[in-house]
């Protein structure tokens, strides 16, 4: 009798329904109705019970199917910096005057001389000390060796493909000014601030009295030697050079350098190069560097393979190495070899 009440039930469950009942719904049914005869005196509801009981213990419910979560990646924004010149049309860089045009070179006549919204088709040659050069076009600017003081504003250097470096080669301060189609964008051995500029599109050149390898290797910043360079919030774009920015002191000790709030976009080998000279080894690691707060871009297409993903190389005495990022806000380490790679 107990055997065809449970057969009732079940036929009820699986067939009489429209539904077939879930594991979970039969043992709780079984064990209401075992709880239920349970109640009874009667020796036919307790074997009622019992039979309930041990058809809802011969149940076993499977473990809950556990969805996890869905999880969006944070959109990263890339970072920005107003002060970064964004394109030709766009920049902060350039004359912010109309210009009177001076055929050749222009040179300075005193110490304090001011050259102001001024279009020169060759060099200005500096010979004094002091000397500020405003909301200018020049091919170069050549100071002679010893003269202190110069303020670059508001202008552009344009090598035209023939001159080495815009500004030779230290005590000057270039701010807001363009700088193209030179070897080197900037020489800066010692007392130099480079701030608030853009250095793109350096002079490529092959063949014979190029260089090591027969071809040019043209920097954005190339320090040689010498004390206190500062080179920030500046855009480099040096897609056939050789770094962005290249510390190496082959030419004399080098220290306290600092390199922040820039970004480098299609640079050549590195965008970031500061290393110990393998001509002069005896002049040491560069000193006292500071590498903080760049934002390294998309890289040149043809970079060789046997670099990879590393994005900058940095040796140095007391460095400080932080806040570095991909575009797209990874975080860039060094490693014990001092170079760098994402995150």
């Amino acid at each position: 009798m107990i055997l065809k009440k449970l057969l009732v039930i079940l036929i009820f469950l699986t067939i009489g329904s429209n539904t077939m009942a879930t594991p979970e719904i039969e043992k709780k049914l079984f064990t209401e109705l075992a709880a239920g005869y349970g109640k009874s005196t009667t020796a036919s509801n307790k074997a009622i019970a019992a039979a309930y009981k041990a058809a809802a213990d011969a149940i076993v419910i499977p473990p809950a199917v556990v969805t996890p979560p869905v999880v969006t990646p944070p959109v990263v924004t890339p970072p920005t910096n107003s002060a970064w010149p964004k394109d030709v049309t766009a920049n902060p860089t350039g004359s912010k005057k109309p210009m009177a045009s001076v055929v050749g070179d222009l040179v300075t006549q005193k110490d304090g001389d001011l050259i102001d919204a001024k279009n020169v088709t060759g060099k200005i040659i500096v010979k004094h000390n002091n000397v500020k050069i405003t909301n200018f076009v020049t091919t170069g600017v050549w100071k002679d060796t010893g003269k202190t003081g110069l303020i670059m504003e508001d202008g552009k250097i344009d090598g035209q493909n023939v001159v080495e470096n815009s500004v030779q080669w230290s005590e000057y301060t270039l701010r807001r000014v363009e700088v193209t189609r030179t070897i080197d964008g900037c020489k800066g051995h010692g007392n130099v601030v480079i701030e608030d500029s853009w250095l793109h599109d350096n002079t490529f050149a092959t063949g014979a009295g190029t260089g090591a390898g027969g071809y040019t290797h043209g920097d954005g910043l190339q320090v040689s030697s010498g004390n206190n360079v500062v080179f920030q919030r500046n855009r480099v774009e040096n897609w056939r050079g050789n770094s962005g920015v290249f510390v190496d002191p082959d030419q004399g000790t080098i220290a306290n350098v600092t390199i922040a709030g820039n970004f480098f976009s299609n640079v050549g080998n590195y965008p970031i190069f500061i290393k110990e000279s393998a001509s002069n080894p005896s002049t040491g690691l560069p000193s006292n560097v500071k590498v903080t707060d760049n934002v390294i871009g998309a890289r040149r297409t043809d970079t060789p393979a046997d670099w990879g993903p590393m994005l900058c190389e940095c040796r140095a005495s007391g460095l400080i190495f932080t806040g570095n990022k991909t575009a797209d806000g990874k975080e860039i380490k060094l490693g014990t070899d001092g170079k760098g790679y994402i995150v």
